[in-house]
């Protein structure tokens, strides 16, 4: 199924809605949508500079399910790094003051001010040594990102078994601006659809599913939904 398959299944219910908002609305439930299912996976490689302790996480990272320290290409010399929190480092040592210069062992996830916004952060409980130079030692992290906005002839990832998700994911969105008497049927029906995908994606063994990024979910260790 396409995109533009999906808006015209939603036109079925909402006729009303113009096609620009309704790619609007698509755009906005397809990024719901794969953060849930986590069907975008891809590494991303942090480059590190002796004596800093924290670094930017591009805009694009949802959630972190693996970190590696690697010393280079040799994937039996990377070196696998424990997720802690600040809250669990605060509450355990006094960290910060710890200005020793080692291989990190443990990473966190935070946040920090930028401008007028927020900007993800990514930190070590040991501060790193040694600056990336033609690139190692860097961190790798491995996980969920942003997915890229669809053109109407694209089709939906290999991963959505149950296409009628976007659909009812649009309809609970408009029925907020239009209908709110009809958003909990609307809510109803996308949860559903929702964890038919989940479902079928994971499979019915929930393991542990990294770290959330997503203002929400930003603490460490957080299982399920």
């Amino acid at each position: 199924m396409t995109r533009d398959d999906v808006i015209n299944r939603f036109a079925i219910h909402y006729n009303d809605c113009d096609n620009a908002t309704a790619i609007l609305l698509f755009n906005e439930v397809h990024g719901d949508v794969l953060q849930q299912v986590q069907d975008i996976n891809s590494s991303t490689t942090i480059s590190l500079t002796a004596g800093q302790r924290e670094y930017t996480l591009p805009d694009t990272v949802i959630m972190v399910n693996e970190a590696y320290y690697q010393d280079s290409a040799t994937e039996s010399s990377w070196y696998k790094l424990v997720p802690t929190s600040i809250q669990e480092l605060s509450a355990k040592t006094n960290w910060r003051a710890q200005a020793q210069q080692v291989r990190p062992t443990e990473y966190y996830i935070t946040t920090a001010v930028s401008g007028n916004t927020g900007i993800k952060k990514i930190g070590f409980r040991q501060i790193p040594p040694t600056t990336t130079s033609a690139g190692y030692p860097n961190v790798t992290l491995f996980g969920t990102v942003n997915p890229s906005n669809l053109a109407g002839s694209d089709n939906l990832p290999s991963m959505i078994s149950y296409p009628n998700v976007y659909v009812y994911g649009m309809c609970r969105k408009y029925a907020i601006m239009r209908q709110p008497e009809k958003y909990p049927i609307y809510q109803e029906l996308y949860q559903k659809e929702l964890d038919l995908n989940i479902e079928s994606s994971k499979g019915m063994e929930f393991m542990d599913e990294g770290t959330f990024l997503s203002p929400q979910f930003l603490r460490l260790g957080t299982r399920g939904r």
